[in-house]
């Protein structure tokens, strides 16, 4: 929700570019970004704990 709507346009064509779906990058890309968002909520769950 505080992505630049550049950088939210750029993601989504590496995501559905043809080659990077063939070659498998988006799929590798989508899980790298996953876990960055996972870490990151744990991160956030964790820190006010401690």
């Amino acid at each position: 929700m505080n992505q630049d709507e550049g950088e939210i346009a750029s993601r989504f064509v590496d995501f559905l570019s043809k080659q990077n779906i063939i070659s498998g990058i988006s799929i590798k890309n989508a899980e790298r970004l996953l876990n960055r968002k996972r870490k990151q909520k744990i991160v956030e769950d964790t820190l006010p704990k401690a």
